[in-house]
């Protein structure tokens, strides 16, 4: 009886402290993804370009430009090519290298 009183009393204590042993190890955990920013605009007057679809090729990542042509990517590490495209604009592409430890930066015509 005693013996399963205790049980009752140390069981959820050990299962909160392993939760908060796990929030604290996945906090501490290093970045995985380098940022890329940049602003698409049209290479014949300059403007932005609202609404280009930018993507990260060889990966599932990409975003839309906001009305400032500005876009912000997370991507894995390394040297990666950025593709922009837009209906009633050619296809864009640039090769970048992205790090951990800075923000590239991609403007793209």
């Amino acid at each position: 009886m005693k013996l399963d009183r205790f049980m009752w009393k140390i069981i959820p204590a050990v299962c909160i402290a392993a939760l908060f042993a796990r929030a604290n190890a996945q906090g501490a955990a290093s970045p995985t993804a380098a940022i890329v920013r940049g602003v698409v605009s049209d290479s014949a007057n300059h403007q932005p370009v609202v609404g280009a679809q930018v993507i990260a090729m060889g990966t599932t990542r990409g975003t839309i430009t906001d009305t400032a042509g500005a876009y912000t990517l997370r991507v894995p590490p390394g040297v990666i090519t950025i593709r922009v495209q837009r209906i009633g604009y050619a296809p864009s592409q640039r090769e970048i290298t992205a790090t951990l430890d800075g923000t590239a930066t991609a403007d793209l015509p």
